[in-house]
Order: structure tokens, then C-alpha cells, then sequence
């Protein structure tokens, strides 16, 4: 039964509508599984946090933990995932949807595949932003992977050469619990806790990339994660990062030896050299949008933009068009299109996300 196998994990923090926009998009789902909600708001949001989930305990098995609003996230997770009885678990942020279908199939592929650590699906990133035409969401691909090397060297490898967040899959609770007990004791900013977790997890063992939607997260202006990094320099030039870089390497030097039975020298070495693959990458990708010329197709959208912002009904026709091309099944139009394979998981999603006064959505 999914109820004895997967518990849901949402950390809160001081966004009570994030929060009843997800409850009510799980209950609406009648998700089975078991929903802790991990909440360090100070009031009066932490008490509209249990106010939405005492409402939904008709509908969904839910738990809410109120903890010191001045706790580090790290913490907060690592606290929350002590009492998780089941053997898998996966994280949520308050503002994003994970599919329950996918994640009782990502529980199931974890149980019968014991050398895999992660299992998720594909994902789409949604922004909401104001329009003329009142059509205000936009989409695109996230992007997510599987990791399937052999060893945790070949996976750590790989995955800081191609990087992306393992944050958002179905993980093994013992796995996802020793991980974040690691991270919650030392003191690292938002991009290394970002940045440990994921690389710890692939560690451990392989991820799994299944087919079907699994997650829909809302993007924000102010996003903070590694690859929406403003300024990488800025990063790595700061009065901690020497510091923490450090610690974060060692940390991951300390698993390699573990998992693999590396010596100290050899785990340092690939740490290093994953780790440098992950740099250049950030910052060759942050130069080229900050200073490097534009591409062709590039400059073509930016110059369509413009002309549709200027001529009623282009804009919806661009769209159109645009939804129709290669890798354009992530276009808001692509994925609220019936024929989209998509379409059964992500409309629900839509539904709650853009909200009564959204109408109809753009096909």
C-alpha cells in the first residue's frame, strides 16, 4: 500500500498561500500518502499553516511540526525526516506540485530495484507574470535526469559535469535521512545546501529517470538555487566561500571513501575534479547570457516578443506555433492541449495555479 511506503515531506516557511494552494491541490488529488508539513514560520502565518492542514484532515493523512522560526533549513528538514516511518520519502517546497501517481510509481520502482537511491520523473516549470491577454502562465521544461553510473565516483562525476537538483525525487529514507543529518551539521549558504544533498544522494547510489510528469514547480523572480546564481563571482569571491567550499569537499571526499573504498587521496582527487567540471560549467553558461553574443534563434524569439507585444493575437499565435516545434511539449499551449501526454497530471496543476480568474487555458 503507498500509505505504508512513501511519506511526503513540505518544508514551509512564512507562505501560508503557497501552503493551502498545495494542500488543497493534494487533497483535491486525495493523495494517500502521508503529508508532513515541516513549518518554521513565525505567526500569524504558522497559525494560517495549521489552519489549512486541520482543515484537510477529513481528506489527507497530514502532520503538522512547528518549529523556531530561526532555524536553518537543513535543520528543519533533518528534524522532520527523524519520525518518517516509511521506507521512502520525498521532499516537497510549498510552492510546487509533486504528481501522486508518480510518486507511488518512483516508491515502487525503489522497491524492487535495491541499487538505485532516487527515482523521479519529468518536470515543468511554471512562471506567472502579467499579460494583456489576461493568459498569464508561462512554461518550460525542468530539467531532471536519471544518474546511473556503477560507482558513486562515476555518478558524482557525471552529475556535477551535467548538473541539476536531485531534490525532487522519491528517495530512500535512510538514504535521504543520513544525508540531510550530514548537511544539518554544518553551517553552509542556501547554494552549498543545495549543493551537498544532491551530490550526497548520487553517492549512494543510482537515480532513476521514469517516464510521465512528476513534479510542476512554480519559478520565481527571485529564485534561489545554484544554476539561478545572479552572479557566480559574486558567489565564490564572497567572505565565506573559500570556507565553506571546503567543507563541502570534504564532506563529499568522506562519502566517496565510504561508498567506494577510495583512499583519501584518490576521493579528494575526484572531488575536485567534479567539482571544477560544476564551475566551469555555471560560469561559462552565466558568461555567455551576460556577455557572450546572442544566438541567432535567440535574437529571433527576443525580436517575436517584441513584435507580439505590439500587435493584438500575434502573441497567442507565436505561442501556438511555438508549442508545435521540437521541444516545445513543455509550452504552456503544448501541455493544456488534450492530445498532450501530459495533459491528465499537469491540468490539475493548472487548474489550481492560475486560479478562477484565469479562464480557459491557452491551446
Amino acid at each position: 500500500m503507498t500509505e505504508d511506503l512513501l511519506t511526503l515531506v513540505i518544508p514551509t516557511y512564512n507562505r501560508p498561500d503557497f501552503l493551502e494552494r498545495a494542500l488543497r491541490y493534494y487533497a483535491a488529488q486525495q493523495v494517500r500518502c502521508p503529508i508532513v508539513v515541516a513549518d518554521s514560520s513565525p505567526s500569524p502565518a504558522a497559525d494560517a499553516n495549521r489552519r489549512a492542514v486541520d482543515t484537510r484532515r477529513p481528506v489527507l493523512t497530514i502532520r503538522y511540526e512547528r518549529y523556531e522560526p530561526e532555524i536553518h533549513v537543513a535543520q528543519k528538514i533533518a528534524r522532520a525526516l527523524e519520525d518518517v516511518p516509511s521506507p521512502y520519502a520525498a521532499l516537497g517546497a510549498d510552492d510546487d506540485f509533486s504528481i501522486p501517481a508518480s510518486l507511488e510509481r518512483g516508491a515502487a520502482f525503489l522497491a524492487s530495484h535495491p541499487d538505485y537511491a532516487m527515482a523521479r520523473g519529468e518536470a515543468a516549470l511554471v512562471h506567472l507574470a502579467p499579460a494583456d491577454d489576461g493568459r498569464s502562465i508561462e512554461a518550460v521544461r525542468y530539467l531532471q535526469r536519471g544518474i546511473e553510473g556503477s560507482t558513486g565516483t562515476a555518478r558524482l562525476l557525471d552529475h556535477l559535469a551535467h548538473y541539476s537538483m536531485t531534490f525532487y525525487s522519491v528517495h530512500r529514507t535512510a538514504g535521504l535521512r543520513q544525508t540531510w543529518r550530514t548537511v544539518a551539521a554544518l553551517e553552509l549558504d542556501y547554494a552549498f545546501v543545495e549543493l551537498l544533498p544532491s551530490c550526497l544522494s548520487v553517492i549512494q547510489g543510482k537515480c532513476k529517470q521514469l517516464g510521465g510528469l512528476f513534479l510542476v514547480r512554480q519559478g520565481h523572480a527571485a529564485q534561489t538555487s545554484v544554476n539561478h546564481l545572479r552572479d557566480p563571482l559574486e558567489w565564490i569571491g564572497g567572505s565565506r566561500w573559500s570556507g565553506q567550499q571546503a567543507v563541502f569537499r570534504q564532506a563529499l571526499a568522506e562519502a566517496l571513501i565510504r561508498q567506494d573504498g577510495l583512499g583519501s587521496a584518490e576521493a579528494h582527487e575526484v572531488v575536485k575534479r567534479a567539482y571544477w567540471a560544476c564551475l566551469a560549467g555555471l560560469l561559462a553558461q552565466k558568461w555567455q547570457r551576460r556577455y557572450g553574443p546572442q544566438r541567432g534563434s535567440a535574437r529571433t524569439v527576443a525580436r517575436w516578443r517584441e513584435i507580439a507585444r505590439r500587435i493584438p493575437g500575434l502573441r497567442s499565435a507565436w505561442r501556438s506555433v511555438r508549442s508545435r516545434l521540437p521541444g516545445g511539449e513543455f509550452a504552456i499551449e503544448a501541455l493544456c492541449r488534450p492530445s498532450s501526454r501530459y495533459y491528465p497530471d499537469f491540468m490539475p496543476v493548472y487548474r489550481v495555479v492560475a486560479g478562477a480568474s484565469a479562464g480557459e487555458p491557452p491551446r
